[in-house]
Formats: C-alpha cells, structure tokens, sequence
C-alpha cells in the first residue's frame, strides 16, 4: 500500500510540501493530489475516532480526473 512508503507517506502528511507548487491554469491533476494528502492524513492521524478511514472523496477524485474512465461503481 503506498500509505506504508515512508518517503511518499511522509511528503503527503504536511500539506505544505505540495500546497505551494506551481500549476497551470485548469490543471485538474492537483484534485488527486490533495485528495491523497487528506487521505494520508487521516489514516496516519493518531487522534483519529475511528479505526478506519473511508477514501471515497480520493476515489471520486480519481473518476473526475480520468473523465469517468476509473470507475469504482464498475469492475
């Protein structure tokens, strides 16, 4: 699971390491991006309520950004 790859597991976990990196206007690419980095964070958050995490905004992330070609309603 790429959440237990510490170098990308730790970029992911301080949103300042990607908040501030340049893109190009109607760039659609960074939605995945902050939706991983929320995701990371919720898995690795040690005050977490729950013990599990849902990645469902990750995942309609992931349908937006390949125009409806990822679909997880469909195998």
């Amino acid at each position: 699971a790429l959440s237990h790859v510490t170098p990308l597991r730790d970029f992911f976990l301080r949103e300042c390491n990607y908040s501030k990196v340049k893109r190009p206007p109607g760039d659609s690419s960074y939605l995945l991006v902050q939706r991983f980095g929320e995701l990371m964070r919720k898995l690795w958050n040690p005050r977490n309520f729950k013990a599990h995490v849902s990645p469902h905004e990750m995942l309609q992330a992931v349908v937006l950004w390949s125009k409806k070609r990822f679909q997880f309603t469909e195998q």
